[in-house]
This record gives structure tokens, C-alpha cells and sequence, in this order.
């Protein structure tokens, strides 16, 4: 096996920043092979997608305009299915 050294970074900081690296790219993975029409968007994305501002999505949310009725959530943050805010957009154009 070789081995390598690295300056300035200690053993723990380079298993860190290894770890976030792999991280990082097992979630780009997942939304790379996720179909789609069932990727999940953030309200920033959502906000973009539909060319609203944040505040309205989360008035959306608040008086339960659907497809914002229900959003997904994890890890705190709100997501919403691409396919669903599409739909809303060609409903509204």
C-alpha cells in the first residue's frame, strides 16, 4: 500500500473533509439518478422555477394553495415534487 503525506492538515481534519467530499457527492448521485419529474425542490428552487419570491411560496404554504398545501419535509426544510410545481405553472400561464 503507498501512502502519501499532507502539510498542514492533520490526520482527524483530512477523514473530516474526506467524509464531506464523499457525502456531498452520494447526494448529487441522488438527485442525479432520480427521475426527473419526481425531483424535489427547495422553496428557493421552487421560488425560481415560478419567478416568485420566497414569501410568496411560504404564503402559498400558509393559505394552502395546492400544490403548496403539503410540503415535503425533511431535516427542517420544506421541498416540493418538481412535477407538482410544473403542473401549477402550466395551470397558471
Amino acid at each position: 500500500m503507498k501512502t502519501f503525506q499532507i502539510e498542514g492538515i492533520t490526520k482527524q481534519e483530512f477523514e473530516e473533509l474526506l467524509e464531506l467530499k464523499i457525502h456531498a457527492g452520494i447526494c448529487h448521485l441522488k438527485k442525479e439518478l432520480q427521475p426527473e419529474d419526481e425531483q424535489l425542490l427547495s422553496i428557493n428552487a421552487t421560488a425560481k422555477l415560478l419567478n416568485k419570491t420566497r414569501s410568496t411560496i411560504y404564503n402559498y404554504i400558509k393559505r394552502e394553495v395546492k400544490p403548496f398545501d403539503q410540503p415535503i419535509r425533511r431535516a427542517g426544510s420544506l421541498y416540493f415534487k418538481r412535477s407538482e410545481i410544473l403542473n401549477y405553472r402550466e395551470k397558471i400561464s
